[in-house]
Parts: structure tokens; C-alpha cells; sequence
């Protein structure tokens, strides 16, 4: 396999603009810098670029599952189904309740609303 095909888009063009500084008129610790830096960014986003799926091109028709692929969908749908079934039911919790008193709160009397007061046709200020 050579080093191009393993290499992703941004390291081979760091690797390009590493030797072409390299082949320019730099010293020769200048040069042997940004190679290893060349290299260094290379080894790294190798394999971080083969983990990636392949990104599915505009028109790409997405392939057809195998029936082994649809039968394993099938298990683990069953399988988290389930599991669902085996939570217990939870009761509703009052993150609260030690901070309130054991006692009901007591309602409070309300007054009782006072009619509004009419006018009458003098206002005095």
C-alpha cells in the first residue's frame, strides 16, 4: 500500500508543503522541523481517517441490507424490548421532601373581598 492511499487529504497536503519548503533555500534544521512535523501530522490523522465512515457521495443509492443484517436488526429490537420490559415501574420522587415538614401545610383563611365603593358625583381631593 503506499503512502498516499494511506494518508488522508490534509496530511498528504502537509506532506506536499513539507517538501516543498524542504527543496527550497531553508537551513538544514529548518527543514528537518517541518518534515518531522510533516510526518508527525501524517502518522496522526492516518489513523483517525480510516476510522471515518465513507461519506456516501450526492446520488449514492444507499446499498441493500444482507438478510443476516436484517435478522440481526430484528434480535436486537427484540432484545431491547425486552429490556424495557424488565425496568420496574418508578414511583415519582421528591427531591424536596426532607427540606418540608411532616405536617400538612395549614390552608389560610382568605378575607373576604370587600365590595369596591361607588362614586358618587363629588370627588374631593
Amino acid at each position: 500500500m503506499s503512502l498516499e492511499l494511506m494518508l488522508g487529504t490534509a496530511a498528504r497536503a502537509a506532506l506536499r508543503a513539507a517538501i516543498r519548503v524542504a527543496l527550497g533555500t531553508l537551513s538544514r534544521e529548518r527543514c528537518m522541523r517541518v518534515l518531522c512535523a510533516a510526518a508527525v501530522i501524517a502518522l496522526l490523522t492516518g489513523p483517525a481517517y480510516a476510522q471515518q465512515k465513507s461519506v456516501p457521495q450526492y446520488g449514492d443509492v444507499p446499498a441493500d441490507k444482507t438478510p443476516s443484517e436484517i435478522e440481526q436488526d430484528r434480535t436486537a429490537e427484540r432484545a431491547y424490548k425486552r429490556s424495557l420490559g424488565n425496568i420496574p415501574d418508578q414511583t415519582p420522587t421528591d427531591p424536596w421532601g426532607n427540606a418540608r415538614s411532616v405536617d400538612a401545610p395549614k390552608a389560610v383563611a382568605k378575607p373576604s373581598a370587600a365590595k369596591p365603593r361607588t362614586k358618587t358625583g363629588a370627588t374631593a381631593n
